[in-house]
């Protein structure tokens, strides 16, 4: 079961990135109009989530 669920995390890791990539354009090519940034790079307001 250990083994399905860590190819199962991989997977869904990797759709996101492709979601990601998709949205905001590949990862270390600069974009001077790019409006969306990837996850982790905007300013929050609210308190950290536990463990950060």
């Amino acid at each position: 079961m250990a083994l399905s669920v860590g190819v199962g995390l991989g997977v869904l890791h990797e759709l996101m990135e492709a979601e990601v990539e998709e949205v905001v354009g590949p990862k270390g090519k600069h974009d001077p109009a790019r409006e969306a940034k990837r996850h982790g790079h905007e300013p929050t307001s609210g308190p950290a989530p536990a463990g950060s």
